[in-house]
């Protein structure tokens, strides 16, 4: 049987100490980075959501569900500035139906 001193001292335990630290770790920064994520893209959708609202005040409210139901991250950033282009209530409602696709 190996002493209590001797074990604690080991490279084994060492090891073992170290990997779980790893992984918890690992695991806080993954909570971390995801939340981040989540937090980034819902101040994207509410961002394009404010243009909209600011540019065509009697926007329909179902296109805020077509916002937040897209999937794709990159869209909110690239379909704000095109919204800002938007000539007309029509066509900004158009290109949004078009990114929910």
């Amino acid at each position: 049987m190996i002493g209590k001193e001797p074990l604690i001292a080991s490279d084994l335990v060492s090891y073992l100490i170290e990997d779980t630290v790893n992984e918890r770790v690992q695991k806080a920064v993954t909570t971390a980075v995801a939340e981040v994520e989540e937090r980034q893209w819902e101040w994207l959708t509410h961002d394009v959501e404010d243009v909209l609202v600011a540019r065509f005040p009697v926007t329909p409210v179902a296109l805020a569900t077509v916002i937040r139901g897209m999937k794709d991250h990159e869209r909110p950033q690239d379909l704000h500035a095109v919204l800002l282009r938007a000539p007309d209530q029509q066509a900004a409602e158009h290109l949004l139906r078009q990114a929910a696709e």
